[in-house]
């Protein structure tokens, strides 16, 4: 494993986005890739690692949408929005920077009914914190 943000270690390296953890918090970082084309197989493969990492010690889930998506179906959003394996999860936080994506997601997180609460943020350091101040007090 490589060490990459100096807080996290690197667990996968997806075509599509690296997932690492936190060494010391039990939080799982998605880092997409820049101009990532996500379907539904792609997201399937990542919430089955997600899973796997959310059965053991880790509780929250960043998502850092940052680089923007070329693109996100509706089938592939809702994998998201209500997946059984992913209500293991205590929150989720994601990290979005570019004002169309904000407002796509910002709808999305509206419209849709979230499994576990959700909040989007400008870094990964607001999304910890939030974590921190309300979930592990």
């Amino acid at each position: 494993m490589k060490s990459t943000h100096n807080a996290y270690n690197q667990i996968k390296d997806l075509p599509f986005a690296v997932v690492l953890t936190h060494k010391t918090e039990p939080i799982i970082l998605v880092k997409f890739k820049e101009n990532s084309c996500l379907d539904y197989n792609d997201v399937s493969q990542l919430v089955e690692l997600i899973y796997m990492l959310l059965k053991t010690d880790f509780q929250f889930i960043i998502s850092d949408c940052s680089s923007n998506f070329e693109s996100l179906d509706k089938e592939t959003l809702d994998i998201f929005s209500d997946n059984i394996s992913l209500r293991q999860a205590k929150a989720h936080g994601l990290i979005v920077n570019e004002l169309p994506m904000r407002l796509k997601t910002t709808y999305f997180i509206q419209l849709q009914e979230n499994i576990v609460p959700t909040k989007l943020f400008s870094t990964n350091i607001e999304a910890e914190n939030w974590f921190k101040t309300e979930f592990l007090k």
